[in-house]
């Protein structure tokens, strides 16, 4: 092993083993959006496919050729995961939304389905009827009076499947598993266009940053969009680059996987397929097996789609309260006034500041400038990927209390 630096093998490597804990993350999403869904056989199943490419790894010499950079790489980023979870508790209470997604993902790995009950929840059905379930916050009464999540389904299904396995230490070893995918996945990115001594500070500040380390502490849906984001853009990235298989399948099964894991995740698949469409090779590689690479793929996220949306129809009637004209009303804008009163000018950038992000923020948009100028478009597919989110910066449509109010941010601005 006498390569230092990256290669395409380490690239490789990295996007084979990441079919694997997609394919767990879609094996558990289908199965409990057809209503039966038991952790220890797909974990079963997962161990299976495990034992199968680490044959598949060993008898191919993979290993062989990787580099010591990323051997390096592995080892450090496990480190700092190590230490992201060694000091984070399970987010187990109610109230605000990791509270919620924390008792879904234990009552899905419990009861197998996504709705329950309980003897309080069952008396307050009696008074209260179909609906927003008042008394369990995060949670809608369905026609026969069970709860259902008003979240979406994917973080859920993820961290049941760790709670299964794990109990409520579960959760942090969920998290821990999605930060370490972002890190690697963030390095590998920065690596195609920046040596590794150019590349070790961006890193070394994403990992020691404040919001990455705050919000990997808690149940909440960014986690998986994290992991999920930049996952697709490395992949989407090294397909435009090189055409190959491997990439295409990784870049199709993050990002059809994070259109459901959270709203935003529908503008980032958008301007994906965007970008892929406007790249005559892409377009090409796609019309010489349109069946498999195009109508294969998209039946089967219009199967998924039709059955989420049945199963989470809570989530996107939150998203069109959100939207709706009614947001325009007396009432609204007198809500709206007054938060202005209150929030002192620049109060964005000054928790950016405060935070140490506003550098960052600042550096950002020079390079954005500067690529833009230079029209070097391949290396502005991130932030094309990410743009639809800068509308966080006039309207996060959230509460300004910080940390929280960085949720909008943390996963891709």
């Amino acid at each position: 092993m006498d390569n230092w630096k990256l290669s395409s093998a380490d690239y490789q490597i990295f996007l084979f083993k990441s079919l694997i804990w997609l394919g767990l993350a879609w094996l558990g999403f289908v199965c409990a959006l057809g209503g039966f869904f038991y952790a220890s056989a797909i974990w079963a199943v997962a161990a299976v496919f495990v034992i199968w490419a680490t044959y598949y790894i060993f008898t191919r010499h993979m290993l062989a050729g990787l580099s010591r950079e990323l051997w390096i790489l592995s080892i450090a980023l496990l480190c700092v995961v190590i230490l992201f979870s060694a000091f984070a508790t399970p987010t187990i209470f109610s109230g605000r939304d990791q509270g919620a997604i924390s008792e879904a993902a234990v009552r899905l790995a419990q009861n197998h389905t996504f709705e329950f009950s309980t003897p309080a929840s069952a008396e307050f059905f009696k008074i209260y009827g179909p609906g927003r379930a008042l008394n369990f916050p995060g949670f809608y009464y369905t026609q026969q009076g069970q709860l259902i999540t008003q979240f979406p389904l994917v973080y859920i299904v993820w961290l049941a499947l760790f709670f299964a396995l794990f109990g409520a230490a579960g959760f942090i070893v969920a998290n821990a598993v999605l930060i370490y995918v972002f890190l690697f996945s963030f390095y590998l990115l920065i690596r195609l266009f920046l040596g590794n001594r150019a590349t070790l500070p961006t890193v070394v500040f994403a990992a020691t940053s404040f919001v990455f380390m705050w919000f990997s502490r808690f149940t909440l849906s960014e986690n998986m969009v994290l992991a999920l984001l930049w996952l697709s853009i490395l992949a989407l990235m090294l397909f435009l680059k090189s055409l190959r298989k491997l990439h295409y399948a990784v870049f199709l099964m993050s990002a059809l996987l994070l259109f459901f894991a959270r709203i935003e995740g529908v503008a980032f698949l958008a301007v994906s397929i965007a970008i892929i469409l406007l790249n005559k090779q892409a377009r090409g590689y796609i019309r010489e097996k349109l069946a498999v690479r195009f109508f294969l793929p998209a039946g089967i996220f219009l199967v998924a789609l039709i059955f989420n949306t049945i199963k989470d129809i809570n989530f996107y009637r939150e998203i069109a309260k959100a939207l709706l004209p009614s947001i325009f009303t007396a009432k609204a804008q007198h809500l709206g006034a007054t938060a202005d009163a209150i929030l002192p000018s620049l109060y964005l950038e000054k928790v950016f500041f405060i935070y140490g992000l506003l550098g960052f923020f600042i550096l950002g948009s020079i390079g954005i400038i500067f690529y833009f100028w230079k029209k070097e478009f391949y290396t502005l597919i991130p932030f094309l990927v990410t743009a639809p989110t800068c509308i966080y910066f006039f309207d996060a449509h959230i509460s300004p209390d910080y940390p929280w109010m960085l949720r909008r941010y943390v996963f891709s601005l």
